[in-house]
């Protein structure tokens, strides 16, 4: 018999679970909203990953499915992003890649979705998206390359069924990607911004 092939675990810094934990409710958006930049704050004050949260919320009882944290450079991982992890343990809970199967599933991220977010929504059932910090304010403040999203991106989700809500807490949100930018935090693919 061969052996089975795995990848590894990416497993959340322990504080996660003093913020937030699977199955506690939040009935306001601007709660949950306030959940994932509670996240990207203390990921910024422990300096445990990116300057990024998300959780991914029942949209019907505001029960958190799944919680993220940017986790790019521990885990060496380019896909660990927040948003990635979040809805993979939202996955894991419901069982199911389909988050939308009979669900209303909300993703609420501390900062609008990188190119590779974005994608990845079409993929995964969510069927609302509320972000906080915009994708000038990530590449401003905290000096990541979003890559090049499309000038319809948000179109192109709503076409599909999904939602989106920018802007909510943005002024919260901005403060982590200071406070990162301010503490020289390490910028994966940073290069590229300055290529477009």
């Amino acid at each position: 018999m061969r052996p089975m092939l795995a990848l590894k675990k990416i497993i959340l810094p322990e504080w996660v679970t003093d913020e937030v934990r699977i199955g506690q409710e939040f009935t306001s958006e601007a709660d949950r909203m306030g959940v994932a930049i509670k996240l990207s704050c203390r990921q910024v004050a422990e300096g445990t990953g990116g300057p990024f949260g998300a959780v991914v919320c029942d949209l019907d009882t505001g029960r958190v499915i799944g919680i993220g944290v940017n986790q790019v450079t521990n885990s060496c991982w380019s896909g660990a992003h927040a948003e990635f992890i979040a809805w993979t343990m939202a996955q894991e809970t419901m069982n199911s890649y389909d988050l939308g199967c009979g669900n209303s599933v909300g993703l609420y991220s501390s900062a609008q979705p990188c190119v590779s977010c974005w994608g990845g929504v079409f993929w995964t059932g969510i069927t609302r998206l509320v972000y906080a910090a915009t994708k000038r304010d990530v590449e401003q403040y905290a000096g990541f390359d979003e890559g090049p999203l499309p000038n319809d991106w948000k179109e192109s989700l709503v076409k599909r069924g999904v939602s989106v809500q920018g802007e909510l807490l943005r002024e919260d949100a901005v403060v982590a990607l200071k406070e990162y930018g301010r503490l020289g935090g390490e910028c994966y693919n940073a290069n590229n911004l300055e290529a477009e």
